[in-house]
């Protein structure tokens, strides 16, 4: 038997225990709703011994403590970010709205001074001389 072969087998009899103890766990009976409760969320069963086990790395996360004259200035430091970071985006809308105006007021004068070069050349073509160049 060559190495490979031992391999197969060795994972082949893993794969079988392995089997057999999640037969086992499913087969174990399923506490009712009433004593789901009794169980605190930290308590978990085993699978190789199946004793309850409590894990102590799970601590509650404490609130950080700061006197009053600390919370002040987080709050103030805090207040001139937000106040910068506003202003700073009123500034970069009001500058994209100003090129937006410049850009539009620039193609209405176009559009004006196309008008009056029309108008212009239709007044070239149709001027009639008020007065009669005939004297009497």
């Amino acid at each position: 038997m060559n190495a490979m072969d031992e391999r197969t087998r060795t994972l082949l009899e893993q794969s079988y225990e392995t089997l057999q103890r999640v037969d086992a766990l499913l087969s174990e009976p399923r506490p009712s709703v009433e004593n789901t409760w009794t169980v605190p969320p930290h308590v978990r069963r085993r699978v190789d011994g199946g004793e309850l086990i409590y894990k102590t790395t799970r601590q509650e996360p404490k609130a950080a403590a700061m006197d009053a004259d600390t919370a002040k200035a987080w709050e103030q430091w805090a207040d001139g970010r937000i106040r910068t970071a506003v202003q700073k985006a009123l500034e970069d809308f009001a500058s994209l709205m100003g090129q937006e105006a410049a850009l539009q007021e620039k193609r209405l004068l176009k559009q004006i001074e196309e008008l009056r070069e029309d108008l212009r050349a239709a007044n070239a073509k149709n001027v009639t001389p008020l007065r009669s160049t005939h004297v009497a």
